[in-house]
């Protein structure tokens, strides 16, 4: 509950204060291991709360899976363009579980800002691209069609638009309800 008044706190005069305890009790593993209090402190961080997205980036990848998850959940559209471009540099240098992690919540984030980055990040060579046009292939096919027309990058992502929204079972409802019918029959 304390972290949730926090929250509440942060959306007023208290903001500062706030921000400081979430971020203090998001910090405190051992204190709160398994525990609820430290995933509320994340999302109190995040576009539910007080929106210091910056916060959130040590702990996309935290071994604690349930905090990793609130912390990718929890940045929002408005995730401003140095956080942006932390995360999309983070696709290129990154261990696997920080890169997935990444990938994710630059999809949720989903603003034009987002497209911008990955678009720049995938015109450079050296690093590891694949995340990178791996992510870009999971925003929303039509805004990236329009973005890329006419360019070789479109062609290269074609496949994984096809393959993400490009087909009726990719469809978030029928994906579901596939993969629960096949566990079914397993």
């Amino acid at each position: 509950e304390a972290a949730f008044i926090a929250t509440e706190l942060g959306r007023g005069a208290q903001r500062r204060f706030a921000m400081d305890l979430l971020a203090a009790i998001a910090a405190e593993a051992a204190r709160f291991a398994d525990n609820e209090v430290r995933q509320a402190a994340i999302w109190g961080l995040g576009h539910a709360g007080v929106r210091t997205y910056d916060r959130l980036l040590p702990f996309i990848d935290d071994p604690e899976e349930n905090v990793a998850l609130h912390a990718i959940a929890a940045f929002g559209t408005d995730t401003p363009a140095p956080v942006i471009g932390s995360l999309v540099a983070a696709l290129r240098d990154a261990s696997p579980r920080k890169v997935a992690a990444c990938s994710e919540a630059l999809r949720l984030i989903g603003s034009g800002e987002v497209m911008r980055q990955l678009i720049a990040a995938a015109g450079t060579r050296g690093g590891e691209r694949a995340w990178v046009l791996a992510t870009l292939g999971r925003l929303p096919a039509d805004d990236l069609r329009t973005a890329l027309a006419g360019t070789p990058l479109l062609a290269e992502l074609e496949p994984l638009l096809l393959v993400s929204s490009g087909s009726w079972l990719s469809q978030e409802d029928t994906s579901l309800s596939l993969r629960f019918l096949s566990k079914q029959c397993l």
